[in-house]
């Protein structure tokens, strides 16, 4: 009784290391080698067949101010108006003025950031559909980032159960020329779009 026993239990061991040796190579020669791809299988604890889940778009959007300032200076300190005989901003002593931007670029003026369980690609674009804006006034305004477009991954793949570490991308916005008017105006809208690269 003891040896069937002895023998049922090396047969059981026998079979379940088999069962952990999917394939097997034989090296024969040194410095030989052999090589196996590493897969995961991902499974739900749930035995229940689950419908195909939609992915949750959750995308912060932050923006910066997007106002920039063109100043006029006059050469005697005095207010600057228009002359019309000679088309320029003179100061009251008849000298022309000189105009520059206070800042002419807003680094990270929109900042992406990918809550969601799925990629994302974030364009951002005027109402012409480009990166740079029509003229108005005499000023263009212009839309950048690293490449053509904020490529941002699922927060899932990043960032699973913290929320802090979510990608995030930006886009800078500028603007040039010199403003044809001396009273504050709009240049254009910029409207920034997300689209998933899988789909």
């Amino acid at each position: 009784m003891k040896k069937i026993i002895a023998i049922l239990v090396a047969v059981s061991m026998l079979v379940a290391f088999s069962a952990f040796t999917a394939f097997a190579a034989v090296i024969e020669e040194l410095d030989g080698s052999d090589s196996a791809d590493v897969t995961v299988n991902v499974q739900d604890a749930n035995p229940q067949p689950q419908p195909e889940i939609d992915p949750v778009y959750y995308v912060d959007v932050a923006w910066e101010s997007l106002e920039f300032t063109y100043v006029w200076e006059s050469t005697d300190g005095s207010s600057v108006s228009w002359n019309p005989e000679t088309h320029t901003y003179q100061g009251e002593n008849g000298e022309d003025a000189t105009g520059a931007w206070e800042a002419d670029t807003i680094v990270e003026a929109i900042v992406v950031t990918n809550h969601s369980d799925a990629n994302i690609n974030a364009f951002a674009k005027f109402s012409n559909d480009a990166t740079v804006s029509d003229a108005v006034n005499g000023v263009t305004a212009e839309v950048s980032c690293d490449g053509d477009m904020v490529e941002l991954a699922s927060a899932a793949v990043v960032a699973y159960g913290d929320y802090d570490a979510a990608e995030s991308g930006s886009f800078d916005v500028s603007v040039d020329g010199q403003p044809g008017i001396t009273s504050a105006f709009t240049v254009d809208t910029i409207t920034v779009t997300i689209s998933n690269p899988d789909l």
